[in-house]
């Protein structure tokens, strides 16, 4: 599988649960305001979606400094991510403060392998800025190793782009 994102993600968060069309709403409304042209910042409403954190796993700002290794979790779960592959994404400016250019050869987000990571629904939200979306590209994954989606690593999760359907989904390596 090892088809890599190419492209820029910012404020990747993963929940357990569906949220609904309202929810979604909410969480949109409340995250940014526009002031001009393209600027955005951030809106203090935001901390105050205490409904919209019901089944979170896993929230990364990827507002981390140039050279990191490990991108912190604030959902309060103690998810961090580490750089999956052969190499880290670099730092770039975000839709939202920074963010991470991933090259499409060699990274991603790996997750920790724990138990939250086993449901059945999910609702997965983050900004993309794709530069290539051909061969079903992983965007983050939880894994045992770096050989994520192989048919020999059970119990793998990730999130990718389905090329032909256009969606983004979620998988399960099944043991």
């Amino acid at each position: 599988k090892n088809n890599f994102w190419n492209g820029t993600i910012d404020e990747l968060r993963i929940y357990n649960r569906s949220l609904s069309a309202a929810e979604i709403l909410q969480h949109y409304n409340a995250k940014v305001t526009l002031l001009q042209g393209e600027s955005y910042v951030i809106n203090s409403r935001y901390n105050e979606l205490t409904s919209s954190y019901e089944g979170l796993v896993a929230l990364y700002h990827l507002n981390e400094i140039a050279g990191s290794t490990n991108f912190t979790d604030s959902s309060g779960n103690n998810n961090t991510g580490g750089c999956g592959g052969t190499s880290c994404p670099t730092q770039t400016d975000g839709r939202l403060n920074g963010a991470f250019d991933f090259d499409g050869s060699n990274d991603f987000i790996k997750m920790a392998d724990s138990k939250e990571w086993d449901f059945v629904d999910v609702t997965i939200a983050f900004w993309l800025n794709p530069e290539d979306l051909s061969g079903n590209p992983i965007i983050f994954a939880q894994s045992a190793d770096d050989t994520v989606g192989e048919s020999s690593n059970a119990n793998d999760h990730y999130a990718y782009h389905d090329s032909s359907t256009k969606e983004i989904r979620w998988a399960t390596v099944a043991g």
